[in-house]
């Protein structure tokens, strides 16, 4: 990997931690001093050693099942070196399957002039099966589909920030399903998620029970947030009734994966001695959103833009004041998410 890459990854996966509210790095950690083993949970805590336990072997108890995380070199039960899955600068390493039963140790110095800490030791959740609509969650690879679960208690939009640990560790499968009638009912396209980079994607979703399918390598750990947006704005389906969009302002909406039909947007250009545009974005998972402009009282399309998954466009108006019109089509049996449209 070049180097240049490298650190473009690895800014990623530290802005993609920092979206997960400080996962490994709570404020206001407790402190211990000089314990004679580390009690291992989901919360930090600094432990101090001073001369008094220099060259000690200091067991370690995880107090939850999941992943062992941690920054400094751990060894199991025969005390004997444990490498479990590195990110990519081979700092951090992942332990999965860790039971309350098990035992790890570090290893201090042999001499300790002032005091060292250690507080880069914590369990991880792994395996979550219900997700709340705000949740953060790290996932071990299983060489089989991962099944979790969350609701949509009410029509909205799905923002996912997602990415892998090991850069080698390949890529992870990923795609939404929802329940019906008691079938799961696949609404997404299958997304492949790179190792090499956060990714981010908005999944629209009606009101519902979901959950989403990923399947990864037993060499990989993966990461995602899911952050929540209830979408209740109405939309018109007809000319006659397009909604207007005042100057200044941006009207934003979703297609879910039942939505089909063709949205209508206006706006009024009170004179033509301005520059005016139109802005329209798109942010969804799969296929296009199409945009058609045209002006009342012509029939003539003025222009015609199809705007990729995640891309922004502007179109400049021409054609002097008066009413305009902006149609929104949905391209694509699989596409969800969101829209903007934007006078200016």
């Amino acid at each position: 990997m070049r180097k240049d890459k490298k650190i473009f990854y690895l800014f990623s996966i530290l802005l993609l931690v920092a979206s997960f509210m400080f996962l490994y790095k709570p404020v206001n950690a407790k402190e211990i001093i000089d314990t004679g083993e580390i009690k291992v949970t989901e919360k930090e805590t600094n432990y101090i050693f001073t001369a008094k336990s220099q060259g000690k072997w200091i067991p370690i108890k995880p107090q939850t099942e999941g992943i062992l995380h941690t920054w400094s070199q751990v060894y199991d039960y025969n005390k004997k070196l444990v490498v479990g899955i590195k990110d990519i600068d081979e700092d951090d390493n992942y332990i999965k399957n860790v039971k309350k039963t098990d035992t790890f140790y570090i290893k201090l110095p042999d001499t300790i002039e002032e005091k060292i800490t250690v507080s880069d030791i914590v369990m991880i959740k792994d395996n979550i099966k219900t997700l709340k609509q705000t949740d953060s969650c790290t996932q071990s690879g299983q060489n089989k589909n991962v099944y979790q679960r969350f609701q949509m208690k009410k029509r909205g939009a799905q923002k996912f920030s997602f990415g892998c640990v090991n850069a080698n560790g390949g890529a992870v499968s990923l795609y939404f399903q929802r329940n019906e009638k008691g079938k799961w009912s696949t609404v997404t396209k299958v997304m492949k998620m790179s190792e090499d980079e956060v990714q981010n994607f908005t999944v629209a979703m009606k009101k519902g029970q979901y959950r989403i399918v990923s399947k990864a390598s037993d060499k990989q750990i993966y990461m995602f947030s899911m952050r929540n947006t209830t979408i209740t704005s109405k939309y018109q389906t007809k000319i006659s009734k397009a909604q207007k969009v005042k100057l200044g302002t941006t009207k934003t909406n979703v297609y879910t994966d039942t939505e089909k039909a063709s949205r209508y947007y206006r706006i009024y250009r009170k004179t033509a001695s301005k520059k005016r545009y139109i802005k329209v974005r798109s942010d969804v998972t799969s296929g296009n959103i199409k945009i058609r402009i045209y002006k009342k009282g012509n029939n003539r399309c003025l222009k015609k833009m199809t705007l990729k998954p995640v891309q922004t466009k502007s179109y400049r108006l021409k054609n002097g004041k008066g009413t305009y019109y902006i149609k929104v089509i949905k391209s694509g049996s699989k596409m969800s998410g969101k829209y903007s449209v934007q006078y200016k």
